[in-house]
């Protein structure tokens, strides 16, 4: 991957990231280097390859997704995948997502522990 484009279309590539799997807009978020302030993120839309591929990590795990994992943070796996950019654009919610990626293959995957639910100004009772 160039500093300058996270990716050239319909040129397959090996990436590292995060996939974040969230009811309103699963991604993966890969992660460019640039010349100044490290590297910045690049959310991506995933769209599973061939028939016979896991769709997503819990598949290419064979873990059950948790029952109430849509009332949550999103749930979040390290990856690293074999994937062929088909197009640059804005996809997802609110055109959140900038590269809509073709997964050829779950190269590794690992999920990061559980983040848990924000309050959001909620205090205990006394």
């Amino acid at each position: 991957m160039s500093t300058r484009a996270a990716f050239t279309a319909g040129q397959p590539t090996r990436c590292s990231g995060v996939y974040v799997m969230h009811w309103e807009t699963a991604r993966l978020v890969v992660f460019v280097p640039r010349r100044w302030l490290g590297s910045r993120p690049v959310p991506c839309e995933v769209v599973p390859a061939a028939h016979g591929q896991p769709r997503d990590p819990p598949e290419f795990l064979g873990e059950p997704l948790p029952q109430d994992w849509r009332h949550h943070p999103g749930l979040r796996f390290d990856v690293t995948v074999d994937v062929t950019p088909l197009e640059q654009g804005r996809f997802g919610h609110g055109g959140l997502l900038r590269w809509r990626l073709r997964v050829d293959e779950w190269v590794s995957v690992s999920r990061q522990a559980q983040r848990p639910p924000r309050e959001y100004g909620r205090q205990s009772p006394p």
